[in-house]
């Protein structure tokens, strides 16, 4: 029998994509990769605290993918300036110099500006990056450096930047999967600051409504108590007037009366 001479499709070759911890065939790692933005949306949409969602989405892209360190970024419009939230990944001796690096204003502000993925895959030879970090970063086998822009309805809301080792450019699918991603954590993310915002504005009717009631009541104390001082006024007033009417009608009296006699006068 002669051997096949077909040989294996692309789909069946062993591909290491950067959003899954192993190698895996094409078919698969588009099916995996979906399955990991499906778990990261699920778990970051069931979070309400803005601080919450960004905990459980740093913990689950190290847990379920072959990114060594994440930095989430927030976008302030009013400011108009890009603001760190969160940091994880690497140890502790290499954490500041990952942290420099994923910090760079330059990934970060062109992939914000351009709304797309910003991907170095030689760190030592890229002229945006300072030569002793990537230097040491090297050494460790830390190549590359993606910056995705969190995207909710056409409006970028903030970025991931993203430290792996494969020293290559991203594939098309990678950067669909990690851009789905980030436009999952983007939209948790303004979800999250909405219910901080609507409970923030609950809480201030709240105190707002309780103050009025204090405020009320203070009202209605200072009231009756005036009203009570009002009517110990209004009745030595009257004690007064009877007291007055009686030395009145008492001089009237003396004045049409004898002192001695007490008779009329004529």
């Amino acid at each position: 029998m002669k051997k096949s001479s077909v040989k294996p499709t692309g789909n069946r070759r062993k591909i290491s994509p950067v959003f899954l911890k192993k190698s895996v065939n094409a078919v698969e790692s588009k099916a995996l990769g979906l399955e990991v933005v499906a778990r990261i949306s699920e778990t970051v949409h069931s979070e309400r605290d803005f601080y919450g969602v960004i905990g459980q989405a740093s913990n689950l892209i190290l847990e379920l993918t072959s990114f060594c360190s994440i930095a989430i970024f927030g976008f302030d419009e009013e400011s108009v300036q890009i603001d760190l939230i969160t940091h994880q990944g690497l140890d502790q001796e290499n954490n500041q110099l990952a942290c420099k690096l994923l910090l760079s204003e330059s990934f970060t502000s062109i992939c914000m500006k351009n709304r797309k993925i910003t991907n170095t895959f030689g760190i030592g030879e890229d002229a945006r990056i300072d030569k002793p970090i990537a230097e040491m970063l090297e050494k460790d086998g830390n190549n590359c450096i993606a910056s995705v822009p969190m995207l909710v309805r056409g409006e970028t809301v903030g970025a991931i930047n993203l430290l792996f080792t494969n020293p290559r450019e991203l594939t098309v699918e990678e950067e669909y999967i990690i851009g789905a991603i980030g436009r999952s954590i983007g939209l948790a993310l303004i979800n999250a600051r909405y219910v901080s915002q609507i409970e923030h504005e609950i809480k201030r009717r709240e105190r707002a409504e309780i103050k009025l009631v204090e405020s009320n009541e203070k009202l209605e104390e200072e009231v009756a108590r005036q009203t009570e001082k009002l009517n110990i006024l209004n009745h030595k007033l009257q004690k007064a007037n009877e007291r007055l009417t009686e030395e009145i009608q008492q001089k009237h009296y003396e004045s049409i009366t004898d002192k001695l006699t007490g008779l009329y006068n004529t």
